[in-house]
């Protein structure tokens, strides 16, 4: 009956569940993030600054973290979030932020796919 009651106030209440809460207390919820920079229309010139937006429903972003193909390049731990990232080859990349709460719930940003150009 207990795990039902958990799973009708997820339902009811939009929580997302990242562990086990102690009684009387509701589970933590997972924070957002969102690539804001660069848009993956066109062709993009280095250096060039990625940036996120990131927020927490019942806390507060204790850090983000950005990715390229999976490697981590930077992490930012107040806002703005942003990283620069100057050392770049021309191709194609996808991005990818992480933001972590002070509960230590994280969440990945949809991926954002660029084309990077020639140096400015």
């Amino acid at each position: 009956m207990r795990l039902f009651g958990v799973v009708l106030a997820c339902l009811v209440f939009g929580w997302a569940v990242s562990g086990t809460a102690a009684p009387g207390q509701r589970p933590n919820q997972l924070p957002t993030v969102y690539i804001t920079a660069p848009s993956p229309a066109g062709s993009i010139a280095v250096p060039f600054l990625i940036s996120a937006k990131a927020s927490d429903p019942d806390g507060s972003i204790a850090s983000v973290s950005f990715y390229v193909n999976g490697t981590l390049i930077a992490t930012a731990m107040e806002a703005p979030y942003r990283a620069l990232w100057a050392d770049v080859e021309p191709g194609k990349y996808t991005l990818t932020a992480v933001a972590v709460d002070n509960a230590g719930g994280s969440s990945t940003s949809s991926a954002v796919v660029v084309t990077v150009g020639s140096s400015k």
